[in-house]
């Protein structure tokens, strides 16, 4: 499956663009703030419903507008597929794919594969755990959608046996009611156990497709390494609720479940975050995206399309040139590289064997 052509109506600062683009690899250049990254932000849009730089959907309306228009057309193994969203304020979105409108937005997630490497991806080593988790989800959700529903029946468990403890911890007159604790109890711990199973697997079966993808980008000796820690690695969730249970009430909020769990990464077994120098933990990050793609494809047989946002950014001119020739010759789906000269662009393409597609952006959108 490839993209063939873009429409943006009203959509950030793009008033109306209509781009085409090649089934291989493309290089969006402009300067800085003629919307570069808006493009792939409407793509990431229509691949996952939800932009992944703005959490409030009516934010993406250009500013003075009601309502915007993104507008897709994808090669779907010589099928033509088209999947629209119109959003209009305060934040009523409609999905439509070949004009059919999408009942549950969760559904769709998955229909166009998708894998962004962008400067943000940074917090995966330097934030919370929850972008870590967030990392575990956005892969697992492309391929399961079972995990997706479990998902998002656990966190909205969590979150309401949340409430119960604060408004038990902040009420004099009132004691815990067991009968609603218990209740939330049996949706968490189903959802968690299937969570906590595909997260197992997956670790499995993903590490041996970062620890090649980093040796390719980095040429180096260092082994890349991944660990999942979880709480139901010391046993059922069901127990461990039940043994928390005064510690929850002290803290107003649930301290055991899958929504702590974290990954660990390395390099030669030593912590990247603490260990290693800024170009490791840079083309860390990427071969953990690239390696994504492939195992999409493992699982799927599809390669996802991939987004390559300020990459001269990320890496320093040797790495970055030496990624962008192995992404444009050894990956077979497609990609679309943003940047603000394109002559550095083509310096770091001109020795593909593919055909380099350039589109040109002015400020103005």
């Amino acid at each position: 499956m490839h993209l063939k052509n873009l429409t943006l109506r009203n959509f950030k600062n793009h008033a109306e663009l209509v781009l085409d683009f090649s089934e291989g690899v493309n290089c969006i250049t402009g300067a800085n703030g003629s919307g570069k990254t808006n493009i792939l932000d409407a793509l990431h849009f229509l691949s996952f419903t939800k932009s992944f730089l703005i959490h409030q959907d009516h934010q993406l309306v250009r500013d003075d507008c009601d309502s915007m228009l993104l507008d897709g057309v994808y090669d779907n193994n010589g099928f033509e597929q088209t999947v629209q969203v119109l959003l209009k304020k305060p934040g009523r979105k409609t999905f439509k794919v070949n004009n059919n409108a999408v009942g549950k937005l969760g559904s769709h997630i998955g229909m166009l594969p998708l894998v962004l490497i962008a400067p943000q991806d940074i917090w995966l080593l330097q934030e919370g755990s929850s972008e870590r988790r967030r990392f575990m989800d956005m892969a697992l959700c492309q391929l399961d959608k079972q995990y997706l529903s479990n998902l998002n029946l656990y966190n909205k468990a969590v979150e309401q046996r949340n409430r119960l403890l604060k408004q038990t911890a902040s009420d004099a007159l009132h004691t815990l009611d067991d009968e609603q604790l218990e209740s939330l109890n049996k949706v968490m711990i189903p959802a968690a156990e299937y969570i906590y199973n595909k997260r197992t697997a997956f670790i499995k079966e993903f590490v041996p497709f970062v620890v090649d993808s980093y040796h390719t980008i980095s040429g180096g000796t260092e082994v890349a390494g991944i660990i999942y820690n979880s709480n139901l690695q010391q046993g059922k969730l069901g127990t461990l609720l039940q043994k928390s249970i005064e510690k929850d009430k002290i803290l107003q909020r649930t301290s055991v479940g899958i929504h702590k769990d974290d990954l660990e990464f390395s390099l030669n077994n030593f912590p990247i975050k603490t260990h290693a120098s800024q170009g490791q933990q840079k083309t860390f990050i990427i071969a953990l995206k690239m390696a994504v793609c492939y195992y999409i494809h493992s699982q799927t047989n599809i390669y996802p399309m991939l987004l390559l946002d300020d990459i001269f950014e990320k890496l320093d001119s040797n790495r970055s040139m030496a990624f962008l020739q192995m992404a444009a010759n050894n990956y077979s789906g497609q990609v679309i590289i943003t940047d603000t000269h394109i002559e550095r662009c083509k310096a770091a393409l001109q020795l593909t064997n593919k055909e380099i597609y350039y589109i040109t952006l002015t400020t103005n959108g």
